[in-house]
């Protein structure tokens, strides 16, 4: 167990997480290694924790973890503000299968937060079936 200090908005919190859990909450869960870079646009995992600007909207997809932890966690603004040019835009449908993706995510850590180890599972290997499907 490791102690974690957190003070936000003036209101000092500690608590006593397992290394899985810091894991998470330092975003440093599987497919979230340095070595993780957008296929469309080639953005990095390194430069994204740097800048904490996405590249393109499939950077959502393949940063989901790291963005839903940031989030959720440190309130770190993420912005996307750059035009794009047609061929990187995302159809309806990749749209649709980033924000289901996204909604998975945020499912598993909501599930992984309550102790539903089980849905955790289900969800995990969800998630894994359509990041497969996409490649």
């Amino acid at each position: 167990m490791t102690k974690l200090e957190v003070t936000r908005e003036g209101i000092h919190q500690e608590w006593d997480v397992c290394s899985d859990c810091l894991a998470i909450l330092l975003g440093e869960v599987e497919g979230e290694k340095s070595e993780t870079l957008c296929a469309r646009c080639g953005l990095t995992f390194i430069q994204l924790k740097r800048t904490r600007r996405l590249g393109c909207p499939e950077c959502y997809a393949t940063f989901a973890t790291w963005i839903l932890n940031r989030a959720r966690y440190s309130g770190w603004p993420l912005s996307y503000d750059v035009p794009l040019p047609d061929f990187l835009k995302v159809s309806s449908e990749g749209h649709a299968r980033t924000e289901h993706l996204l909604r998975l995510q945020a499912e598993l850590l909501t599930a992984v937060e309550g102790e539903q180890f089980e849905r955790a599972a289900e969800i995990r290997d969800e998630i894994r079936a359509l990041q497969e499907a996409d490649q």
